[in-house]
């Protein structure tokens, strides 16, 4: 398979998640939920615009991504930065992947995989109380499930 075949199908990959991504705030709780993200579940369940952004923006990353690796097949004109973006991008997959391996390697380090959750809310599934305490308590919602595929 030559560069420009696997560019396409990394674009096709990274329209396919951006499109995943812009539904998922259509589903609603259960969709964050059902995609393993409680604590953002969580936030919309108080009815926070956070997980709406995030997911949205995410989306957006991704549909970029898409149109870099487009133009880097030579399939649409050519994008500014394109060289650099495609290290980038390809670093941030790099990253991800090898995050991925530590989470399987290192189960009780897998809070550091949800690092952006942990930036919009605290750490994954717990809150801080609202008077501007430290104290974190568990949350649970019901129906709280993970799915693995």
């Amino acid at each position: 398979m030559t560069g420009k075949r696997f560019l396409i199908l990394a674009a096709c990959a990274n329209f396919a998640i951006a499109l995943l991504h812009a539904v998922i705030p259509f589903m609603g709780v259960n969709g964050y939920i059902y995609f393993g993200t409680s604590e953002l579940a969580l936030l919309e369940s108080q009815g926070s615009p956070v997980p709406e952004i995030a997911t949205w923006f995410l989306a957006l990353v991704f549909a970029g991504f898409g149109f870099y690796c487009l133009s880097g097949a030579g399939t649409i004109r050519r994008l500014p930065l394109l060289t650099p973006a495609l290290w980038f991008i390809g670093g941030i997959y790099t990253l991800r992947g090898l995050i991925l391996i530590l989470d399987i390697a290192f189960p009780e380090w897998s809070d550091l995989s949800h690092a952006p959750a942990i930036f919009l809310g605290g750490r994954a599934g717990h809150r801080v109380d609202g008077a501007g305490g430290n104290k974190l308590e568990k949350v649970t919602l019901p129906c709280q499930t993970r799915v693995m595929i």
